[in-house]
């Protein structure tokens, strides 16, 4: 008889939008796949067709409905009882349900999956932007985090830099597994630098550090650049785009395309591909996809945390808005290097970050974990 599992996230798998959807929608995939009797519950009560339709494609159950079943806690109160494993995620679901889920069924092994640790993100932007606000939002974040890890039977984060902050914020050892979870795919064919243009970011400006990421390129990097390189344009794709980003439509290079459904041809056809994030937790889905592609990619030294990305090998890093721009130039003029970085980035994301790697890797945790057994 298979076991029964209910996941959560915020929502149904935006998977072709947002990189943590795209992680969730692969577990969901591998669970299935695994063996395991899946249901997904999502925080938000409505969604695309589209999306409900690719998850249960999988394999998934997908039964919440809110007009009948109440909120996600009211589901839970209901339902607890008909599963032997809760897979929570994000922190805010996780936070409301996981008492519940302890209260209704004791006997259940919880698992609590950190997309990013979202205290060690606030505590960055804290510490960046001087926000006033942020304090009390790290604070309380730090405590939900922690009360979590220690309720949960099991804690899933996203690289080994992320386990060793977690372990020591709570003082003691706890059962802590690092999944590098980006689930990348590979273009197996990359075509040759000599005519390519163009600077690309992709990312879901629904996330904060994405927004203050590419308006600080824009302000501070974008005009360094464009004086060397007058005729390259710059890419910005990804959905859930505040204001400010829209409008950077309008400064001359800078076009932002919104959501893209098919990202190959940008990924095909651009020269360069950035992540100047200056706060954030967690590894990067936005690296692994462009990477994948045999990309290449300027970094600053936050956004390749956590991946074991060596400067000069794998990625440029560039730790203030000079060094990013004269990286920019470097990728634009240097065919050599272009083609180095190329190559070894796809090599990397293909060993440690590619779909094949992190499904062998989300089964060897389930059996180490005892939640699944080790075939013979």
């Amino acid at each position: 008889m298979k076991k029964k599992i209910l996941i959560t996230d915020t929502r149904v798998p935006h998977h072709d939008m947002v990189a943590a959807d795209h992680t969730t929608f692969h577990i969901c995939r591998d669970l299935a796949s695994f063996g395991f009797d899946v249901t997904f519950l999502p925080g938000m009560d409505t969604w695309p067709e589209k999306y409900g339709r690719d998850l249960k494609a999988l394999g998934v159950r997908l039964d919440y409905e809110r007009a009948v079943h109440g909120t996600p806690a009211d589901y839970l109160r209901r339902f607890a009882g008909e599963f032997s494993i809760f897979y929570l995620q994000p922190l805010w679901l996780a936070h409301i349900l996981i008492d519940i889920v302890k209260k209704e069924n004791p006997q259940a092994e919880i698992i609590y999956h950190a997309a990013d640790l979202t205290f060690v993100r606030l505590e960055r932007e804290k510490e960046l932007l001087h926000a006033p606000q942020a304090d009390a939002k790290a604070s309380e974040a730090r405590s939900q985090e922690l009360d979590i890890a220690m309720k949960a039977d099991h804690v899933i984060v996203i690289s080994d830099t992320e386990k060793q902050i977690l372990q020591k914020a709570v003082g003691h050892r706890l059962p802590v597994h690092s999944f590098n979870c980006l689930y990348s795919g590979l273009i197996e064919k990359t075509e040759p630098f000599s005519g390519r243009n163009g600077i690309l970011f992709v990312g879901s400006y629904g996330h904060q550090p994405n927004v203050d990421g590419i308006l600080w390129f824009a302000d501070c990097i974008w005009p360094l650049f464009r004086k060397r390189f007058p005729t390259v344009p710059l890419y910005l794709v990804g959905g859930f785009a505040p204001p400010e980003i829209t409008e950077l439509d309008r400064r001359p290079g800078i076009s932002y395309l919104g959501h893209v459904e098919d990202l190959t041809p940008l990924l095909q056809s651009a020269t360069v591909a950035i992540a100047p994030l200056r706060y954030g937790a967690g590894i990067k889905g936005k690296i692994g996809m462009t990477l994948g592609a045999g990309l290449p990619n300027v970094c600053t030294p936050m956004a390749v945390e956590g991946m074991q990305l060596e400067n000069e090998k794998h990625v440029l890093i560039a730790r203030d808005e000079r060094m990013f721009a004269d990286s920019l130039e470097r990728l634009h003029s240097d065919e050599k290097l272009w083609k180095r970085l190329s190559d070894n980035g796809k090599e990397v994301i293909h060993k440690k970050f590619g779909i094949e790697a992190c499904s062998k890797r989300f089964k060897a945790i389930l059996e180490k974990t005892g939640i699944m057994e080790h075939e013979s």
